[in-house]
């Protein structure tokens, strides 16, 4: 007696478990992205909002002119429900007698990290 071995429609368990081991891999790599992507966009939305409140105070400063300098000041701007506190110091030089240059600094911290930068403008007396 002979048994027919037919075509047989379907996957082995092997070829299953190597498939879905290939797709595990595929998914953890795209987690793993989707991770660093969230954190790096959370980190440009507080430097942004920060450079926002600095160009805001900066503004000020060169409507101020020659009448009198900005004072350093400080405050809280909110990023997805959670509020960062910042600072800002001024200093101002007179390289001649029409012209004035502030320097901003704005501080602040992000994640146990401290930040800062700094904006510089010239205002030229009327």
């Amino acid at each position: 007696m002979s048994h027919k071995t037919g075509n047989c429609a379907g996957f082995t368990i092997l070829e299953l478990l190597v498939s879905i081991g290939i797709f595990v891999v595929i998914l953890m790599a795209m987690a793993s992205f989707s991770t660093l992507l969230i954190r790096t966009n959370t980190a440009n939305e507080v430097r942004n909002a920060a450079i926002r409140a600095a160009l805001a105070k900066l503004h000020k400063a060169e409507l101020l002119q020659f009448s009198s300098d900005p004072s350093d000041s400080s405050g809280f701007f909110l990023i997805r429900d959670s509020s960062v506190a910042y600072s800002i110091a001024y200093t101002s030089s007179s390289p001649a007698s029409n012209i004035k240059k502030i320097d901003e600094t704005i501080s602040y911290n992000y994640k146990g990290k401290s930040l800062s930068f700094t904006l510089s403008t010239i205002v030229l007396k009327p």
